[in-house]
């Protein structure tokens, strides 16, 4: 994988950030890759194992 291969960046939250720090707030933006790791568990009554990074290296991207 190159380097900067796997980041994305969308310009929404990006300009919304940007409008909320004019108004006086602090943006913080949170960037890694232990989420993936995690999953989403929304709308499931039981927490998502986590995956491993040999299981993850073989997702497509």
């Amino acid at each position: 994988m190159k380097p900067g291969e796997s980041l994305r960046l969308h310009a929404a939250p990006i300009i919304i950030a940007s409008q909320f720090q004019r108004i006086g707030n602090h943006v913080v933006f949170i960037i890694g890759d232990v989420t993936v790791k995690i999953g989403d568990s929304s709308g499931r009554s039981s927490e998502r194992p986590p995956l491993t990074d040999e299981v993850i290296a073989r997702r497509p991207t």
